[in-house]
């Protein structure tokens, strides 16, 4: 127990390391910040695997630490494996971010102060380690709408763009927006249970109040994630912000929204079929929206941003299928939700740092060629090859191709879902489709980037005399985010406590390794009785589609890419003409009216902040007079 106490006290020291560097940044010891930031998260990064592996945690787990030394002041923190795991993406995500930071601002050239830039990461990294670990609603709440204002001064911190002052507003009120309707949610909660803490109580809220606030919460942390059709956002700031932000945008900021909706169908609601139905939609929307419209673009960023619609959206449809599962009388199907919904968290975990590692790498061309034009870019690989090689790591990544662990979260939910019914087979046909659209759009940036060959780069390569790879920090923070992708696929067991404690605490299963085989590379479901029983013949069918089925449409994305591009540019052209010429006039005068009302902020960003700030506390208020 003494060990147990003393790895949750590391947590703490994590948070106070954060603070100290808060603290350094304000005496403008920007380098001692940045070195205390990248300690703190490998401190977390020690106190989540202990927590995995060796305190082996349940899925759903509070406890309570001391929090001021010399006082009785004690804090509950969530410490499950759900909450562990996240907090094991932010420690990664963290310490490459901040290693590559250092000599991105360097060859950069940002125009900011750095001391600021590092007092803000401090506060943001805090934050969301309060968010991921709160046991209460208004802490919540609380912590990730300062995790949006600080993240939105990052995005601004290039504080002679107006453009960037434009999208850190934008980006607080979208974020406000959200919290409202968590808000509103947590009112519904505390209306059923008077209690806004956060505890396992499925099925004690009344059905009137478990939709509503279902719906609530779907729509808070739907537009957090940057889902269709609350997606608008996500684009224009994850382009416009620093290349390291938009790592932490892509990688955090927008998981959590993937961390809610995981969190409260499992810890607190019940979740409505309708509302099960409103999330499969959703996520379909997000997922062929963001990937068609990813194809189409020029722009590094925007591709990346777009494809980041598309990766939560695939997320959230597979939230959706394993909450049927779950919640089905069946129990072939709630053991099947019992494999695949972890298989949720794995999935997000590999689209964490992937899509971390391509915006880090995007971030290294702009700051060598100048440009996040695609189609000025080209020839790269003679130049930067080891850059090339990490560009390579990621799209094996976010495709989800061996030995990624994206290839074992996606063959497990499809081995899964057939064994269970054949009827799945519609699901597999669209995750494919997706698929071939995701494989498409990487390849277009990897070819168009490090393959074919422009003008611009013909005079930039003679010009700049010597293209390089970044420095070795920006390197070597890069290639970090690769290796936990990658290592538990090559040692698959030890994903043994996910999905034990998932089937433990939520399927009430005890024997759910019993029903997997694992190997190198691969996890398999057994064909047992608890699932269907179906012919040999069918068997081999199932196993040998699920495993060759990514893989094979990799393939065909690699030959026809540039075709499918075609088609894109081609539907972009079209919603373009759609909702650009054909709309009533009297709703031109509405957008007209609001873009005029959203620009009078533009020149006081301060207000903007003053505002959003205001109508939170506002929230706030309300929800603690309840």
């Amino acid at each position: 127990m003494a060990d147990k106490h003393m790895f949750y006290e590391l947590l703490v020291l994590t948070i106070y390391m954060l603070l100290t560097s808060a603290i350094l940044s304000i005496l403008n010891k920007s380098r001692l910040s940045q070195y205390l930031i990248t300690a703190s998260m490998a401190f977390l990064s020690i106190y989540s695997i202990h927590s995995i592996f060796l305190l082996k945690v349940n899925w759903i787990e509070k406890v309570s630490i001391p929090i001021l030394p010399f006082f009785n002041i004690e804090i509950t923190f969530l410490t499950g494996m759900l909450n562990v795991l996240f907090l094991f993406a932010l420690s990664i995500v963290g310490i490459s971010v901040s290693l590559y930071s250092g000599s991105y601002f360097f060859i950069k050239h940002v125009h900011g102060k750095e001391e600021h830039y590092w007092f803000y990461l401090s506060i943001l990294f805090l934050s969301l380690i309060i968010f991921f670990t709160s046991n209460n609603l208004i802490y919540m709440i609380i912590s990730i709408d300062i995790a949006t204002l600080f993240t939105a001064l990052l995005v601004a911190h290039k504080r002679h763009s107006k453009r960037a002052r434009s999208m850190g507003q934008l980006y607080v009120i979208i974020g406000i927006t959200a919290s409202a309707f968590i808000a509103l949610a947590s009112m519904a909660i505390y209306r059923s249970l008077h209690t806004l803490d956060i505890i396992p109580v499925h099925g004690l809220i009344d059905q009137e109040l478990m939709l509503i606030s279902s719906i609530f919460m779907a729509i808070g942390f739907s537009i957090k994630a940057g889902l269709f059709p609350f997606h608008a956002w996500l684009p224009r700031v994850h382009s416009e912000a620093l290349a390291p932000i938009s790592a932490v945008l892509s990688g955090l900021l927008t998981k959590t929204g993937i961390y809610g909706l995981i969190l409260f169908s499992t810890y607190v609601l019940k979740v409505p079929i309708e509302v099960e139905y409103i999330l499969l939609l959703i996520g379909l929307a997000s997922m062929f929206y963001g990937g068609i419209i990813a194809l189409a673009q020029r722009d590094i960023k925007r591709l990346i941003a777009y494809s980041t619609i598309s990766n939560n959206g695939y997320v959230v449809f597979t939230i959706a299928i394993s909450l049927h599962l779950i919640y089905s009388h069946s129990s072939a199907y709630v053991l099947a939700g019992s494999i695949v919904f972890p298989t949720i968290v794995l999935l997000t975990m590999n689209y964490v740092f992937g899509k971390s590692l391509l915006f880090l790498i995007s971030g290294s061309i702009e700051s060598i060629i100048r440009t996040r034009d695609l189609f000025k870019m080209g020839m790269l690989k003679k130049y930067m090859f080891r850059t090339y090689i990490l560009t390579v790591i990621s799209i094996l990544i976010l495709v989800g191709l061996p030995p990624s662990i994206g290839f074992i979260a996606k063959t497990l939910v499809h081995i899964a879902l057939l064994k269970t019914s054949l009827t799945f087979i519609t699901d597999l046909s669209i995750a494919g489709l997706v698929s071939l659209i995701s494989a498409s759009y990487m390849f277009k940036l990897l070819f168009r980037a490090f393959y074919f060959e422009t003008e611009y780069m013909k005079l930039h390569g003679i010009v700049a005399h010597k293209l390089s790879d970044p420095p070795v920090k920006m390197l070597f923070g890069m290639a970090l985010l690769s290796i936990p992708a990658i290592i538990p696929s090559i040692y698959p067991w030890i994903l043994y406590p996910l999905f034990n404690s998932f089937a433990i605490s939520i399927g009430s299963i005890e024997n759910v390794l019993s029903y997997l085989d694992v190997y190198p590379f691969l996890i398999l479901v057994r064909t047992m009785s608890p699932l269907t029983i179906i012919g040999y013949v069918e068997e081999v069918i199932i196993v040998t589609v699920s495993l060759f089925l990514i893989p094979l449409i990799s393939l065909i994305g690699f030959l026809i890419w540039e075709h499918i591009e075609v088609v894109s540019h081609f539907i972009h052209n079209l919603t373009d003409q759609l909702f650009g010429k054909h709309i009533p006039r009297g709703f031109h005068g509405v957008k007209d009216r609001v873009s005029i009302l959203i620009n009078s902020f533009e020149e006081n960003y301060v207000a903007t902040i003053f505002l959003s700030i205001i109508i939170l506390i506002i929230l706030l208020v309300i929800l603690s007079t309840l």
